[in-house]
């Protein structure tokens, strides 16, 4: 797929959403939860030099959005937007969570728990152009002023170790 055809693909998505800016991200995020029936809960994660600025989680009861807990302004809502992007278009990718959180398992065992293949180059390209576009039109006007709730940020830890695997807390294993 050429980039003219990536901006397509994005322009009916960004139209499908019912977009219209300037943006706060929770309105978009509201709409996707609305149009997929499942609850999205965007999280900080810590930062860390081998960690990704952010990354996306479909558990079975919810879709998580993590995003690197220092990024700040146009950069954390670009990275926000880049994840929502995957969802939007329904990508079933999955970034190497084990150098993530787990430096100490396989990759390829990481892959096999949560079932899913790595982000193919189109899909991350149709990622960076959605989260782009978006910016454009809102004018740089994109606002993610919330404060993530302490229990959805324990949630979604929580969720990411059953994914992978890791006793719960008080559990030995």
């Amino acid at each position: 797929m050429d980039l003219r055809q990536v901006r397509e693909r994005c322009e009916r998505q960004i139209r499908r959403l019912g977009f219209s800016g300037p943006l706060h991200v929770q309105t978009l995020v509201d709409e996707l939860v609305r149009q997929r029936g499942r609850p999205i809960h965007l999280l900080p994660m810590p930062e860390g030099p081998a960690n990704p600025s952010g990354l996306c989680i479909s558990a079975e009861s919810a879709e998580y959005v993590f995003y690197e807990s220092g990024s700040t302004g146009i950069h954390r809502e670009h990275i926000i937007l880049h994840e929502i992007g995957h969802l939007a278009f329904g990508h079933s990718g999955a970034v190497n969570l084990a150098g993530v959180l787990a430096p100490s398992i396989d990759p390829e065992v990481a892959r096999t728990m949560l079932g899913r293949h790595d982000y193919s180059d189109e899909q991350e390209q149709e990622a960076e152009m959605f989260a782009t576009l978006i910016m454009a039109r809102s004018g740089g006007r994109v606002t993610t002023s919330f404060a993530p709730d302490p229990e959805d940020v324990l949630e979604g830890l929580s969720r990411l170790r059953e994914v992978l695997g890791f006793p719960a807390r008080g559990e030995h294993g």
